[in-house]
């Protein structure tokens, strides 16, 4: 529908819901949208949404927000003659309900984690400060 949040950039893509998440100083911005894919291709608007965020993100240039997006598809894996596996389909953030009733919500927050971890690991590092053992968290910052 075209009410709520919509984006621009994904042909006015409007997620169904959005899980917003605070973790110590972090927000974390999750938009999910479930969705069938049998309509969909590789090069859809809500499909290539999960790329497309990671745009928005640094436009906003604030780095205590962290934004993501998920479709969860109520399409059986197998009906889709995309040429690509699942654990593909996995990691451009379609996961599938159907075919893993039991895993989709875990899978999702594994995802979440891994982000939030690579993301962190990317902003800190362990220096030593001259004598002791201990390092001091200090920032990096990427080109």
């Amino acid at each position: 529908s075209s009410k709520g949040l919509g984006f621009f950039e994904a042909g006015g893509f409007h997620p169904d819901f959005i899980m917003w998440m605070f973790l110590g100083d972090k927000q974390l911005v999750t938009f999910i949208e479930p969705h069938g894919m049998t309509r969909e291709g590789l090069g859809s608007d809500k499909v290539q949404f999960y790329k497309q965020i990671k745009d928005i993100k640094q436009r906003l240039n604030d780095p205590e927000v962290i934004l993501n997006s998920f479709i969860l598809s109520w399409t059986h894996f197998s009906d889709l003659d995309w040429n690509l596996t699942q654990q593909q389909l996995e990691n451009m953030h379609i996961l599938f309900m159907r075919d893993d009733r039991d895993q989709y919500i875990d899978k999702l927050i594994d995802r979440l984690k891994m982000g939030i971890s690579s993301m962190l690991r990317a902003r800190w590092v362990q220096v030593g400060d001259g004598g002791d053992s201990l390092g001091k968290p200090c920032m990096l910052s990427r080109n």
